[in-house]
């Protein structure tokens, strides 16, 4: 929708400038330059959303793949590198999206479902593990496991959480 709007902004513009859009107060140029920020920001969403919202394949075996990489993208945004507008707004959805999927130093898969804020989940959901190891399909493997395996930090393997003795 932002992106459309942006498609649109000349236009718009034309319409202002022959008083065709009534008492609608006039978009300045900081904002269009915010929804650019903000456009940048979702980005990496729209195109999770797009890769996980198949009607003809399943994609509950791409959940841990859409996860990394929208942390990495959010990580990226939110860094003190990232100087421009959007910092500010990828630093407040990292913030959400480490307290729904964990922080990276955390193990992101525990082994059990466990409820956070709100009774939401927390992490992701053994399914979507168990999907993607079996899904047979070469990509989702390929991406998943074999290529991402030397990025992932070795938190996010599967770990048990300790209990009581250790086994014999």
């Amino acid at each position: 929708m932002v992106e459309r709007l942006l498609e649109l902004k000349e236009p718009i513009e034309l319409m202002f400038a022959d008083s065709q859009l009534g008492g609608c107060e006039r978009m300045s140029d900081a904002d269009w330059q915010n929804l650019k920020a903000v456009a940048v920001v979702l980005a990496p969403f729209k195109e999770a959303q797009k890769m996980l919202e198949g009607d003809c394949y399943v994609t509950a075996s791409m959940v841990p793949f859409a996860v990394k990489k929208l942390r990495e993208r959010l990580t990226q945004l939110a860094s003190p590198q990232n100087t421009t507008t959007s910092r500010p707004l990828a630093q407040a959805l990292l913030r959400d999206f480490e307290n729904r999927w964990r922080k990276a130093t955390e193990p992101t898969f525990l082994g059990t479902v466990e409820r956070g804020a709100r009774d939401r989940q927390v992490g992701i959901h053994p399914a979507f593990l168990i999907a993607s190891f079996l899904d047979p399909s070469p990509r989702t493997w390929c991406q998943t496991w074999v290529l991402s395996l030397r990025e992932w930090p070795s938190s996010w393997l599967i770990r048990k959480p300790r209990t009581g003795k250790p086994s014999a």
